[in-house]
């Protein structure tokens, strides 16, 4: 009996402190246990599902690739979460990462390393020769409440990327401002419906010149989730 009432009071908890926007870069979130998430926009699409509380999978682009994630939404009753993930994708990529965060009243801020090797086939004397090429990035954000109505919430979201190659050189950035809207109402089987809107800025620091086609994207789409059990 006191197991049960343990396991009610975890999901009630997680339930409480679960940040339900999607992020364009990984999350300390993890997934609510029973619930599958889709998330449909660019560029971040992928399917996750929450397990036993603490362990989260799926395929996700921003977690590159299939994935399984452990982690916690709250440490000691405080919003504190801390989670690990392993990707890979069809055997020539995979990551690692590690991420912290914390929820505040409005303000939801994490930040995290990815570590990564990829496979890739080049010719060298004249032969095919297979290299496993090692990249770090550091990741940061942060998404603050700034509406809140009977039907919505609106966020604006700000999140940055530093890419390193193996000698630890910079190689690329990432920033992106979007804004999000998340609606209560339900639909069907699906339990709220978040719509985003925004840009997403790249560059890579060996390109001198910055071009509007290449190094700017917009941020577009929707997510929402499905109570499975």
């Amino acid at each position: 009996m006191r197991k049960s009432i343990a396991v009610i009071v975890c999901i009630i908890i997680l339930g409480v402190f679960g940040f339900s926007v999607s992020f364009l870069t990984p999350t300390a979130e993890v997934v609510q246990e029973g619930y599958l998430y889709f998330d449909t926009f660019n560029p971040a699409f992928g399917i996750r599902w929450g397990l036993f509380g603490f362990m989260e999978t799926g395929v996700s682009q921003v977690n590159q690739g299939a994935y399984i994630k452990v982690g916690f939404n709250e440490i000691y009753n405080k919003p504190f979460k801390l989670s690990m993930f392993y990707s890979n994708s069809f055997q020539d990529h995979s990551a690692i990462s590690m991420a912290l965060g914390y929820t505040f009243e409005d303000i939801y801020v994490d930040t995290g390393v990815i570590y990564s090797e990829t496979k890739q086939y080049v010719e060298e004397n004249g032969a095919t020769v297979k290299k496993i090429s090692k990249d770090y990035s550091f990741f940061a954000k942060t998404s603050i409440e700034i509406i809140e109505k009977e039907t919505s919430k609106s966020y604006i979201n700000i999140e940055g990327t530093l890419d390193y190659v193996e000698d630890f050189n910079l190689d690329s950035y990432t920033i992106a401002f979007y804004g999000v809207q998340n609606f209560k109402n339900n639909l069907w089987i699906f339990e709220g419906l978040d719509l985003y809107a925004g840009l997403n800025i790249n560059k890579n620091i060996a390109d001198e010149d910055f071009s509007l086609l290449e190094n700017v994207n917009v941020v577009l789409g929707l997510s929402t989730k499905v109570k499975v059990f």
